[in-house]
């Protein structure tokens, strides 16, 4: 298993702002030193948040998600935590540009097809959504534990590039149809950013 990139904290039937994820920043501080970058997404359609906070690889691991379940369930025990492990990162073909919105699919896949999801993702999916006008950054992500297990997030410039032809077309390949199928206990949503910052930047500023 690769080291954890990210820390995913889920805020269920929630809308957060930016003085709330600056105060969790500092809260969170003594136990997540090791932290790059904090991130936060509200959903468009749904009452949630979901904050990305990006670790350095190397300090990523057992006693690091440990140490932060401990002391996030004193900060905030209505925060679900995630690990994530990067499995593939492709700049888009819109790399560069702003990208308040960023869509996500979590999902389980059938035991006998797991192999064949990851070489979709990695060979046809991931690479052809990146290539789609909009995408600004396509990730996919597995984590070691819970469920759902796989995480894919685009970083997108409009609300309306997931449902564009050439997003769809992507979707709606042979290879597709064989997969997708496959899918369980899978989760589509569409967020929209309220922040981003360096995580020691904000803890300088809130000190």
């Amino acid at each position: 298993m690769s080291d954890i990139s990210v820390l995913l904290l889920k805020a269920a039937d929630t809308h957060v702002d930016e003085t709330w994820v600056r105060s969790l920043v500092q809260r969170l501080a003594p136990a997540y030193p090791q932290v790059l970058h904090v991130a936060a997404y509200n959903g468009l359609e749904t009452r949630e948040a979901y904050i990305y906070l990006t670790v350095e690889p190397i300090l990523g691991g057992a006693m690091c998600m440990s140490r932060a379940r401990a002391h996030l369930a004193d900060v905030n025990p209505s925060l679900k935590l995630v690990d994530l492990n990067l499995l593939l990162c492709l700049p888009g073909a819109s790399a560069g540009r702003p990208a308040p919105y960023r869509y996500t699919v979590e999902t389980d896949v059938v035991p006998v097809a797991e192999k064949e999801l990851n070489e979709w993702y990695d060979n046809e999916h991931l690479p052809g959504l990146a290539a789609v006008p909009g995408n600004v950054l396509a990730r996919r992500f597995r984590s070691s534990s819970g469920s759902p297990r796989y995480h894919a997030c685009y970083d997108l410039e409009s609300s309306h590039t997931a449902g564009s032809p050439a997003w769809l077309a992507v979707r709606n390949t042979p290879w597709s149809g064989v997969v997708r199928p496959m899918f369980t206990n899978t989760k589509r949503t569409l967020f929209q950013r309220v922040c981003s910052y360096d995580y020691h930047r904000v803890l300088a500023e809130v000190r």
